[in-house]
Protein backbone atom coordinates (compact mmCIF):
# COMPACT_ATOMS: atom_id res chain seq x y z
CA UNK A 1 0.00 0.00 0.00
CA UNK A 2 1.39 3.20 -0.86
CA UNK A 3 0.42 6.99 -0.62
CA UNK A 4 0.02 8.91 -3.98
CA UNK A 5 3.54 10.66 -3.20
CA UNK A 6 5.35 7.73 -2.69
CA UNK A 7 6.05 9.23 0.85
CA UNK A 8 4.47 6.70 3.08
CA UNK A 9 7.04 3.88 3.72
CA UNK A 10 6.01 0.30 3.92
CA UNK A 11 6.14 0.21 7.79
CA UNK A 12 5.20 3.55 8.30
CA UNK A 13 2.65 3.88 11.66
CA UNK A 14 0.74 6.56 9.56
CA UNK A 15 -0.72 4.28 7.13
CA UNK A 16 -4.48 4.18 8.45
CA UNK A 17 -7.11 6.44 7.81
CA UNK A 18 -7.39 9.14 10.43
CA UNK A 19 -10.61 9.19 12.43
CA UNK A 20 -12.98 12.29 12.90
CA UNK A 21 -11.81 12.44 16.49
CA UNK A 22 -8.57 12.46 15.70
CA UNK A 23 -7.56 13.50 12.29
CA UNK A 24 -4.36 14.93 10.84
CA UNK A 25 -6.82 17.47 8.93
CA UNK A 26 -10.08 19.22 9.16
CA UNK A 27 -11.88 16.73 7.19
CA UNK A 28 -13.33 16.01 10.71
CA UNK A 29 -16.56 17.11 12.74
CA UNK A 30 -15.97 16.41 16.36
CA UNK A 31 -13.31 18.44 18.90
CA UNK A 32 -11.97 20.98 15.35
CA UNK A 33 -10.10 23.69 17.14
CA UNK A 34 -9.44 26.96 15.33
CA UNK A 35 -6.22 29.31 16.00
CA UNK A 36 -6.99 31.78 18.67
CA UNK A 37 -5.88 34.89 16.42
CA UNK A 38 -8.37 33.85 14.09
CA UNK A 39 -11.60 36.20 13.19
CA UNK A 40 -14.28 33.48 12.93
CA UNK A 41 -16.07 33.31 9.76
CA UNK A 42 -19.24 32.27 9.22
CA UNK A 43 -19.74 29.15 6.82
CA UNK A 44 -23.14 28.37 6.79
CA UNK A 45 -24.90 29.14 3.37
CA UNK A 46 -26.28 32.81 3.29
CA UNK A 47 -29.32 34.10 1.48
CA UNK A 48 -26.41 35.15 -1.05
CA UNK A 49 -24.30 32.48 -1.82
CA UNK A 50 -25.44 29.83 -4.32
CA UNK A 51 -26.41 26.29 -2.98
CA UNK A 52 -24.24 24.38 -5.22
CA UNK A 53 -20.90 23.02 -4.59
CA UNK A 54 -18.86 24.72 -7.56
CA UNK A 55 -15.89 25.73 -5.52
CA UNK A 56 -14.33 22.49 -3.72
CA UNK A 57 -11.76 23.68 -0.76
CA UNK A 58 -9.37 20.98 0.29
CA UNK A 59 -6.71 21.95 2.93
CA UNK A 60 -5.55 21.18 6.58
CA UNK A 61 -6.67 22.03 10.15
CA UNK A 62 -3.30 23.61 10.51
CA UNK A 63 -3.86 26.39 7.44
CA UNK A 64 -7.59 27.27 8.55
CA UNK A 65 -6.35 30.97 8.93
CA UNK A 66 -5.41 30.66 5.02
CA UNK A 67 -8.69 29.07 4.79
CA UNK A 68 -10.11 31.95 6.20
CA UNK A 69 -9.15 34.36 3.73
CA UNK A 70 -9.85 32.51 0.63
CA UNK A 71 -13.41 32.45 1.68
CA UNK A 72 -13.43 35.71 2.65
CA UNK A 73 -11.77 37.24 -0.98
CA UNK A 74 -14.69 34.54 -3.05
CA UNK A 75 -17.39 35.88 -1.27
CA UNK A 76 -17.82 39.26 -4.30
CA UNK A 77 -18.69 35.88 -6.27
CA UNK A 78 -20.29 33.35 -4.10
CA UNK A 79 -24.05 34.38 -4.90
CA UNK A 80 -22.68 32.73 -8.70
CA UNK A 81 -20.17 30.04 -7.34
CA UNK A 82 -21.05 27.81 -3.65
CA UNK A 83 -17.86 27.47 -2.33
CA UNK A 84 -17.77 23.70 -0.44
CA UNK A 85 -15.18 23.41 2.94
CA UNK A 86 -15.53 20.81 5.37
CA UNK A 87 -16.89 23.63 8.04
CA UNK A 88 -20.38 22.51 5.86
CA UNK A 89 -20.18 19.08 7.57
CA UNK A 90 -22.87 18.48 10.16
CA UNK A 91 -22.86 17.19 13.20
CA UNK A 92 -23.56 13.47 13.32
CA UNK A 93 -23.58 12.87 9.33
CA UNK A 94 -21.16 10.88 7.69
CA UNK A 95 -17.98 12.78 7.01
CA UNK A 96 -16.58 10.60 4.41
CA UNK A 97 -19.26 11.07 2.02
CA UNK A 98 -20.11 14.41 2.54
CA UNK A 99 -16.43 15.28 1.23
CA UNK A 100 -16.85 12.88 -1.69
CA UNK A 101 -20.20 14.53 -2.60
CA UNK A 102 -19.15 17.55 -2.60
CA UNK A 103 -16.42 16.88 -4.73
CA UNK A 104 -18.56 14.95 -7.13
CA UNK A 105 -20.39 18.12 -7.83
CA UNK A 106 -17.42 20.82 -7.85
CA UNK A 107 -15.92 22.81 -10.53
CA UNK A 108 -13.25 23.71 -9.43
CA UNK A 109 -11.18 22.47 -6.61
CA UNK A 110 -8.43 24.72 -4.91
CA UNK A 111 -5.59 23.16 -2.86
CA UNK A 112 -3.95 25.12 0.17
CA UNK A 113 -0.48 23.42 0.39
CA UNK A 114 1.78 23.40 3.37
CA UNK A 115 3.52 20.94 4.94
CA UNK A 116 0.47 19.90 7.25
CA UNK A 117 -1.45 19.10 3.82
CA UNK A 118 1.24 17.41 2.50
CA UNK A 119 1.57 15.07 5.95
CA UNK A 120 -2.22 14.43 6.52
CA UNK A 121 -2.73 11.13 5.14
CA UNK A 122 -6.56 11.43 4.14
CA UNK A 123 -5.72 13.65 1.60
CA UNK A 124 -2.53 11.53 0.17
CA UNK A 125 -4.26 8.82 0.21
CA UNK A 126 -7.99 9.63 -0.54
CA UNK A 127 -9.05 13.35 -1.51
CA UNK A 128 -5.88 14.38 -3.32
CA UNK A 129 -6.31 11.13 -5.73
CA UNK A 130 -9.68 11.81 -6.35
CA UNK A 131 -9.53 15.27 -7.18
CA UNK A 132 -6.07 14.40 -9.70
CA UNK A 133 -8.35 11.95 -10.94
CA UNK A 134 -11.00 13.91 -11.66
CA UNK A 135 -9.14 16.89 -13.22
CA UNK A 136 -7.54 14.54 -15.99
CA UNK A 137 -10.85 13.19 -17.20
CA UNK A 138 -11.65 17.13 -17.71
CA UNK A 139 -14.09 16.95 -14.57
CA UNK A 140 -12.89 19.73 -13.00
CA UNK A 141 -10.21 22.42 -12.67
CA UNK A 142 -7.80 22.26 -10.65
CA UNK A 143 -5.44 25.33 -8.90
CA UNK A 144 -3.62 25.41 -6.06
CA UNK A 145 -1.68 27.67 -3.58
CA UNK A 146 1.14 27.17 -1.97
CA UNK A 147 0.13 29.02 1.83
CA UNK A 148 3.89 27.45 3.47
CA UNK A 149 7.14 26.42 1.99
CA UNK A 150 7.16 22.69 1.81
CA UNK A 151 8.55 19.88 -0.43
CA UNK A 152 5.51 19.77 -2.82
CA UNK A 153 8.53 19.34 -5.59
CA UNK A 154 8.07 15.81 -4.69
CA UNK A 155 4.65 15.82 -5.38
CA UNK A 156 2.24 15.44 -8.48
CA UNK A 157 1.17 18.80 -7.76
CA UNK A 158 4.54 20.16 -9.10
CA UNK A 159 4.00 20.06 -12.73
CA UNK A 160 0.80 21.99 -12.53
CA UNK A 161 0.47 25.44 -12.85
CA UNK A 162 -0.01 27.30 -9.73
CA UNK A 163 -2.61 29.99 -8.56
CA UNK A 164 -0.04 32.25 -7.00
CA UNK A 165 3.98 32.34 -7.54
CA UNK A 166 5.01 29.35 -5.86
CA UNK A 167 8.47 30.40 -5.70
CA UNK A 168 6.84 32.80 -2.34
CA UNK A 169 4.93 31.20 -0.45
CA UNK A 170 1.65 33.44 1.31
CA UNK A 171 3.00 33.08 4.51
CA UNK A 172 6.02 34.77 3.98
CA UNK A 173 4.78 37.96 2.34
CA UNK A 174 3.26 40.91 4.03
CA UNK A 175 -0.35 41.64 5.38
CA UNK A 176 -0.84 44.00 2.10
CA UNK A 177 0.68 41.69 -0.38
CA UNK A 178 -0.98 38.91 1.14
CA UNK A 179 -4.54 40.66 0.65
CA UNK A 180 -3.42 40.93 -3.01
CA UNK A 181 -2.70 37.91 -3.59
CA UNK A 182 -5.51 36.24 -2.45
CA UNK A 183 -7.52 38.72 -4.37
CA UNK A 184 -6.07 37.36 -7.52
CA UNK A 185 -6.48 33.90 -6.80
CA UNK A 186 -10.24 34.35 -6.10
CA UNK A 187 -10.57 35.90 -9.35
CA UNK A 188 -8.69 33.02 -10.76
CA UNK A 189 -11.08 30.49 -8.95
CA UNK A 190 -14.24 32.28 -10.51
CA UNK A 191 -13.01 33.20 -14.08
CA UNK A 192 -12.09 28.96 -14.03
CA UNK A 193 -15.65 28.00 -12.95
CA UNK A 194 -16.69 30.81 -15.53
CA UNK A 195 -15.01 28.79 -18.25
CA UNK A 196 -16.43 25.75 -17.67
CA UNK A 197 -19.67 27.38 -18.61
CA UNK A 198 -22.86 28.03 -16.98
CA UNK A 199 -24.34 24.47 -15.07
CA UNK A 200 -27.83 24.90 -14.74
CA UNK A 201 -29.54 23.26 -11.70
CA UNK A 202 -30.69 19.56 -12.36
CA UNK A 203 -34.58 19.01 -13.69
CA UNK A 204 -35.38 19.83 -16.85
CA UNK A 205 -38.09 19.44 -18.89
CA UNK A 206 -38.12 16.99 -21.70
CA UNK A 207 -39.92 18.08 -24.47
CA UNK A 208 -39.47 15.26 -26.97
CA UNK A 209 -42.14 12.66 -26.34
CA UNK A 210 -41.56 10.34 -28.55
CA UNK A 211 -38.38 9.51 -26.15
CA UNK A 212 -38.94 7.06 -22.99
CA UNK A 213 -37.43 9.13 -20.00
CA UNK A 214 -35.02 7.46 -17.48
CA UNK A 215 -34.53 9.41 -14.06
CA UNK A 216 -31.07 7.98 -12.71
CA UNK A 217 -30.74 8.61 -8.90
CA UNK A 218 -27.95 10.13 -7.02
CA UNK A 219 -25.17 7.68 -6.38
CA UNK A 220 -22.65 7.35 -3.93
CA UNK A 221 -19.07 8.37 -4.77
CA UNK A 222 -17.95 4.88 -4.84
CA UNK A 223 -20.51 4.28 -7.41
CA UNK A 224 -20.30 7.22 -9.48
CA UNK A 225 -17.72 5.78 -12.17
CA UNK A 226 -20.81 3.30 -12.76
CA UNK A 227 -23.12 5.73 -13.43
CA UNK A 228 -20.87 7.71 -15.77
CA UNK A 229 -20.85 4.31 -17.61
CA UNK A 230 -24.79 4.42 -17.89
CA UNK A 231 -24.76 7.94 -19.02
CA UNK A 232 -22.32 7.30 -21.34
CA UNK A 233 -23.86 4.29 -22.65
CA UNK A 234 -27.96 6.06 -23.05
CA UNK A 235 -26.45 8.83 -24.55
CA UNK A 236 -25.41 6.49 -27.56
CA UNK A 237 -29.26 6.20 -27.25
CA UNK A 238 -30.24 9.99 -26.87
CA UNK A 239 -33.18 9.98 -29.58
CA UNK A 240 -34.78 7.21 -28.28
CA UNK A 241 -34.13 7.97 -24.24
CA UNK A 242 -33.85 11.05 -22.39
CA UNK A 243 -32.08 11.15 -19.22
CA UNK A 244 -32.70 13.05 -16.15
CA UNK A 245 -31.12 14.70 -14.02
CA UNK A 246 -29.46 17.23 -16.62
CA UNK A 247 -27.29 18.32 -13.88
CA UNK A 248 -26.17 18.05 -10.79
CA UNK A 249 -28.62 18.06 -7.76
CA UNK A 250 -28.61 20.60 -5.45
CA UNK A 251 -27.59 18.86 -2.17
CA UNK A 252 -29.47 20.03 1.12
CA UNK A 253 -32.75 18.37 2.40
CA UNK A 254 -35.44 20.49 0.82
CA UNK A 255 -33.42 21.40 -2.36
CA UNK A 256 -32.87 17.99 -3.00
CA UNK A 257 -36.24 16.95 -2.52
CA UNK A 258 -38.18 19.10 -4.86
CA UNK A 259 -35.66 18.78 -7.87
CA UNK A 260 -35.78 15.22 -7.30
CA UNK A 261 -39.73 15.03 -7.37
CA UNK A 262 -39.99 17.58 -10.57
CA UNK A 263 -37.99 14.79 -12.29
CA UNK A 264 -39.56 11.61 -10.71
CA UNK A 265 -42.95 13.25 -12.21
CA UNK A 266 -41.87 13.24 -16.03
CA UNK A 267 -40.19 9.42 -15.23
CA UNK A 268 -41.24 6.74 -16.73
CA UNK A 269 -38.26 4.46 -15.03
CA UNK A 270 -35.94 4.84 -12.38
CA UNK A 271 -32.60 3.32 -12.10
CA UNK A 272 -30.57 3.25 -9.04
CA UNK A 273 -27.06 1.67 -8.70
CA UNK A 274 -26.51 0.20 -5.23
CA UNK A 275 -23.04 -0.24 -3.72
CA UNK A 276 -22.05 -1.30 -0.78
CA UNK A 277 -22.49 2.01 1.25
CA UNK A 278 -25.75 3.36 2.31
CA UNK A 279 -24.18 6.62 1.37
CA UNK A 280 -25.16 10.31 3.40
CA UNK A 281 -27.55 11.59 5.16
CA UNK A 282 -28.96 15.19 6.20
CA UNK A 283 -30.76 17.07 8.93
CA UNK A 284 -34.03 16.92 6.91
CA UNK A 285 -33.14 13.55 5.08
CA UNK A 286 -32.01 11.60 8.27
CA UNK A 287 -32.74 8.43 6.13
CA UNK A 288 -30.38 9.21 3.40
CA UNK A 289 -30.68 9.98 0.06
CA UNK A 290 -29.94 6.73 -1.22
CA UNK A 291 -32.93 5.17 0.70
CA UNK A 292 -35.30 8.37 0.40
CA UNK A 293 -35.04 8.34 -4.06
CA UNK A 294 -35.66 4.52 -3.07
CA UNK A 295 -38.92 5.44 -0.97
CA UNK A 296 -39.55 8.27 -3.32
CA UNK A 297 -39.73 5.84 -6.55
CA UNK A 298 -41.91 3.18 -4.55
CA UNK A 299 -44.29 5.67 -3.88
CA UNK A 300 -45.42 6.16 -7.33
CA UNK A 301 -45.35 3.24 -8.61
CA UNK A 302 -46.50 1.67 -10.79
CA UNK A 303 -46.82 4.91 -12.84
CA UNK A 304 -42.71 4.56 -12.58
CA UNK A 305 -40.94 1.46 -13.04
CA UNK A 306 -38.40 0.54 -11.21
CA UNK A 307 -34.84 -0.99 -12.11
CA UNK A 308 -32.35 -1.35 -9.61
CA UNK A 309 -28.43 -2.58 -10.00
CA UNK A 310 -25.46 -4.42 -7.75
CA UNK A 311 -22.60 -6.01 -8.54
CA UNK A 312 -22.91 -9.82 -8.21
CA UNK A 313 -19.56 -9.87 -5.87
CA UNK A 314 -21.94 -7.91 -3.42
CA UNK A 315 -23.13 -9.44 -0.51
CA UNK A 316 -26.07 -8.57 1.24
CA UNK A 317 -25.13 -9.94 4.23
CA UNK A 318 -22.25 -7.97 4.66
CA UNK A 319 -24.50 -4.73 5.04
CA UNK A 320 -24.82 -3.55 8.42
CA UNK A 321 -27.33 -0.73 8.05
CA UNK A 322 -30.37 -2.28 8.05
CA UNK A 323 -32.33 -0.17 6.36
CA UNK A 324 -29.94 0.30 3.97
CA UNK A 325 -29.76 -3.85 3.61
CA UNK A 326 -33.55 -3.49 2.75
CA UNK A 327 -32.88 -1.35 -0.38
CA UNK A 328 -30.35 -3.71 -1.83
CA UNK A 329 -32.12 -6.45 -1.30
CA UNK A 330 -35.72 -5.60 -2.80
CA UNK A 331 -37.33 -7.48 -5.58
CA UNK A 332 -36.47 -4.83 -8.11
CA UNK A 333 -32.74 -5.29 -7.17
CA UNK A 334 -30.37 -7.28 -9.95
CA UNK A 335 -27.60 -8.92 -9.35
CA UNK A 336 -25.30 -8.77 -12.51
CA UNK A 337 -22.81 -7.42 -15.03
CA UNK A 338 -23.08 -3.54 -15.35
CA UNK A 339 -23.35 -4.28 -19.27
CA UNK A 340 -26.00 -6.36 -19.19
CA UNK A 341 -27.65 -4.21 -17.12
CA UNK A 342 -27.30 -1.26 -19.50
CA UNK A 343 -29.29 -3.47 -22.57
CA UNK A 344 -32.12 -3.66 -19.98
CA UNK A 345 -32.74 -0.12 -19.66
CA UNK A 346 -32.41 0.15 -23.26
CA UNK A 347 -34.51 -2.55 -23.77
CA UNK A 348 -36.80 -1.11 -21.63
CA UNK A 349 -37.78 1.65 -23.76
CA UNK A 350 -37.68 -0.13 -26.75
CA UNK A 351 -40.18 -2.61 -26.08
CA UNK A 352 -42.93 -0.68 -23.53
CA UNK A 353 -45.54 1.07 -25.62
CA UNK A 354 -44.88 5.03 -25.03
CA UNK A 355 -47.24 5.73 -22.58
CA UNK A 356 -47.64 9.42 -22.53
CA UNK A 357 -48.75 10.13 -18.91
CA UNK A 358 -51.91 12.39 -18.51
CA UNK A 359 -51.99 14.85 -15.97
CA UNK A 360 -54.93 14.16 -13.65
CA UNK A 361 -55.60 17.63 -12.92
CA UNK A 362 -53.81 20.63 -13.99
CA UNK A 363 -53.45 22.32 -10.49
CA UNK A 364 -53.96 21.66 -6.44
CA UNK A 365 -54.35 24.17 -4.02
CA UNK A 366 -52.53 23.32 -0.80
CA UNK A 367 -54.56 26.23 1.82
CA UNK A 368 -52.55 26.18 4.83
CA UNK A 369 -51.65 28.69 8.05
CA UNK A 370 -47.47 29.07 8.15
CA UNK A 371 -47.91 27.50 11.35
CA UNK A 372 -48.96 24.26 9.26
CA UNK A 373 -46.31 24.90 5.87
CA UNK A 374 -44.01 21.98 6.71
CA UNK A 375 -47.10 19.09 6.12
CA UNK A 376 -48.24 21.62 2.85
CA UNK A 377 -44.62 21.53 1.73
CA UNK A 378 -44.74 17.55 1.66
CA UNK A 379 -47.99 17.54 0.02
CA UNK A 380 -46.78 19.89 -2.60
CA UNK A 381 -43.63 17.05 -3.07
CA UNK A 382 -46.32 14.28 -3.38
CA UNK A 383 -48.48 16.34 -6.38
CA UNK A 384 -44.72 16.97 -8.24
CA UNK A 385 -44.08 13.18 -7.97
CA UNK A 386 -47.96 12.40 -9.45
CA UNK A 387 -47.60 15.14 -12.53
CA UNK A 388 -49.80 17.42 -10.59
CA UNK A 389 -48.63 21.20 -10.18
CA UNK A 390 -49.13 22.48 -6.87
CA UNK A 391 -49.91 26.04 -5.51
CA UNK A 392 -49.11 27.00 -2.02
CA UNK A 393 -50.94 30.66 -0.63
CA UNK A 394 -49.27 33.39 -0.66
CA UNK A 395 -46.92 35.34 1.42
CA UNK A 396 -45.23 38.15 2.03
CA UNK A 397 -47.33 40.63 0.38
CA UNK A 398 -50.03 42.81 1.35
CA UNK A 399 -53.43 41.59 2.75
CA UNK A 400 -55.17 42.72 -0.38
CA UNK A 401 -52.86 40.74 -2.75
CA UNK A 402 -52.93 37.82 -0.47
CA UNK A 403 -56.71 37.76 -0.48
CA UNK A 404 -57.02 38.43 -4.01
CA UNK A 405 -54.72 35.53 -5.10
CA UNK A 406 -56.80 33.29 -2.28
CA UNK A 407 -60.18 33.95 -4.40
CA UNK A 408 -58.02 33.19 -7.55
CA UNK A 409 -57.17 30.03 -6.26
CA UNK A 410 -59.97 28.79 -5.05
CA UNK A 411 -62.25 29.25 -7.79
CA UNK A 412 -59.49 28.19 -10.18
CA UNK A 413 -58.12 24.78 -9.05
CA UNK A 414 -59.11 21.59 -9.84
CA UNK A 415 -58.17 20.19 -6.65
CA UNK A 416 -57.90 21.60 -2.93
CA UNK A 417 -56.66 20.50 0.04
CA UNK A 418 -57.35 21.98 3.39
CA UNK A 419 -54.26 21.63 6.14
CA UNK A 420 -55.91 21.81 9.45
CA UNK A 421 -52.68 21.02 11.94
CA UNK A 422 -51.20 23.40 13.97
CA UNK A 423 -53.28 26.07 12.94
CA UNK A 424 -56.55 27.06 15.31
CA UNK A 425 -59.94 25.86 14.73
CA UNK A 426 -60.86 29.87 13.93
CA UNK A 427 -58.39 30.21 10.55
CA UNK A 428 -59.55 26.45 9.67
CA UNK A 429 -63.68 27.91 9.98
CA UNK A 430 -62.79 31.06 8.27
CA UNK A 431 -61.14 29.33 4.78
CA UNK A 432 -63.85 27.23 4.32
CA UNK A 433 -66.56 29.97 5.22
CA UNK A 434 -64.63 32.15 2.49
CA UNK A 435 -64.23 28.72 0.17
CA UNK A 436 -67.97 28.53 0.19
CA UNK A 437 -68.81 32.66 -0.64
CA UNK A 438 -66.48 32.20 -3.69
CA UNK A 439 -67.72 28.63 -4.75
CA UNK A 440 -70.75 30.11 -6.98
CA UNK A 441 -67.89 31.73 -9.22
CA UNK A 442 -66.05 28.56 -10.34
CA UNK A 443 -67.47 26.74 -13.35
CA UNK A 444 -67.32 23.29 -12.02
CA UNK A 445 -67.17 21.52 -8.17
CA UNK A 446 -63.19 20.57 -7.54
CA UNK A 447 -62.64 17.67 -9.00
CA UNK A 448 -61.19 16.54 -5.44
CA UNK A 449 -61.84 18.76 -2.19
CA UNK A 450 -60.06 17.19 0.86
CA UNK A 451 -59.57 18.53 4.83
CA UNK A 452 -56.68 16.98 6.63
CA UNK A 453 -56.66 16.80 10.01
CA UNK A 454 -53.48 16.03 12.02
CA UNK A 455 -52.36 16.51 15.47
CA UNK A 456 -52.30 17.84 17.78
CA UNK A 457 -55.62 16.56 18.89
CA UNK A 458 -58.49 19.36 18.05
CA UNK A 459 -61.95 20.15 17.91
CA UNK A 460 -63.83 18.94 15.03
CA UNK A 461 -64.15 21.90 12.38
CA UNK A 462 -68.24 21.92 12.48
CA UNK A 463 -68.30 22.65 8.72
CA UNK A 464 -68.83 19.82 5.91
CA UNK A 465 -69.50 20.22 2.42
CA UNK A 466 -70.77 17.25 0.10
CA UNK A 467 -68.44 15.21 -0.90
CA UNK A 468 -65.29 16.15 1.10
CA UNK A 469 -62.90 13.73 2.15
CA UNK A 470 -62.01 14.19 5.57
CA UNK A 471 -58.84 12.91 6.46
CA UNK A 472 -57.83 12.34 10.22
CA UNK A 473 -54.66 12.05 11.11
CA UNK A 474 -54.37 12.70 14.85
CA UNK A 475 -51.49 10.68 15.82
CA UNK A 476 -49.18 12.42 13.20
CA UNK A 477 -49.40 12.84 8.98
CA UNK A 478 -49.79 10.12 7.41
CA UNK A 479 -48.67 10.30 3.66
CA UNK A 480 -50.51 7.25 2.92
CA UNK A 481 -53.50 8.07 3.41
CA UNK A 482 -52.83 11.52 1.70
CA UNK A 483 -51.78 9.40 -1.46
CA UNK A 484 -54.81 7.06 -1.36
CA UNK A 485 -57.24 10.52 -1.79
CA UNK A 486 -55.34 11.30 -4.74
CA UNK A 487 -55.26 8.06 -6.44
CA UNK A 488 -59.25 8.71 -6.42
CA UNK A 489 -58.52 10.87 -9.48
CA UNK A 490 -57.58 7.81 -11.26
CA UNK A 491 -61.43 6.57 -11.41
Amino acid sequence: EHSVFGLISEGSSRRTVPSPTHSNNLHCVHNRTRPAATTPVSYGLSSRESVRNDIFISYAREDSNHLDQLRRHLAPYRPKYGVWDDHKIEHGNAWRDEIFGALAQARVAVLLVSAYFLDSEFIVQEELPAILKRAREGRLKLEWVLVSACAYEATPIAPLQAASDPKTPIDLLDPGKQQAVWTEVAKKIADACEALGSREPASSAVTNSDRKCVLLAQVTDDMEEEAAQVRSYLAQYKDEVALLPTGLYPQGGQAFKSAFDRDLAQAGLFVQLLGPRAGRVDIELPEGYTRWQFERAKAVAPRVEMMQWRRPDLDPSTITNPAYKEVVTAETVVASGLEAFKRQILDWSRKRPNKVHELRASTVFINADDRDMGIAKEVERECLANALTAILPMTGASSEAVREDLTANLVECDVLVFVYGDTTQDWIRSQLRFFNKVRPKREAPPRLLAICSGPPPKPDIGISFPNAHLIKCPDGWNMDQIRSVFSELDK
